[in-house]
Parts: C-alpha cells; structure tokens; sequence
C-alpha cells in the first residue's frame, strides 16, 4: 500500500521517500528529518511576515529548513531552539 503526506512523503512497504524524486530517506518509524539536509537560518529569514521572536519569547529561535539529500527540494521546516533536537514530522501508526 502506498501512502501519501502531502506532496513531499511517500510511504510505500515501511519507507519513506521523497515525493518529488523518490530518493529513500528512511522508515516510517524513525524521523526521517534526521536524514535530510538541514540549514539553520534566523526566524527573521522565513519571510517579511515573520515578527522578531524576542517580542513573544525570551530565548533565541532559528528556523531550520529540510532538503531532500538527492534532489535538494526543500520538503519541511520547522521554528525551534537552537539547542532543540529535530521535532518529529509525523508519526504513523498501524490501525
């Protein structure tokens, strides 16, 4: 059975993939942002609409940006601490 989340993560017999080339990047029961190419960028660099964080959180915010390893589409981001480990995606769970 073949699944999709979104236009960026196919799941197919327990791998993940990349929705725009197809390249593996992991099970389905780990967190495949780890497997992806991540740069780490000031909140601020997110777009014009993005606020300074400091004015709603005292401590330091970045935005990481996720990369497919073969194919270089941007798949994922996220906002976090810069110390936070990667933030789970998705988890899937067998019905």
């Amino acid at each position: 059975m073949t699944m999709k989340i979104g236009d960026q993560f196919t799941v197919e017999d327990g791998v993940v993939t990349c929705g725009f080339c197809s390249a593996e990047l992991g099970a389905n029961t780990e967190n495949v942002k780890r497997n992806l190419a991540i740069e780490q960028v000031s909140v601020e660099e997110a777009g014009p609409h993005y606020e300074d964080p400091s004015r709603y959180v005292d401590q330091e915010m970045v935005f990481r940006k996720f990369y497919c390893p073969k194919c270089a589409t941007m798949l994922t981001n996220e906002v976090a601490r810069p110390e936070d480990p990667v933030h789970d995606e998705v988890t899937l769970l067998e019905s």
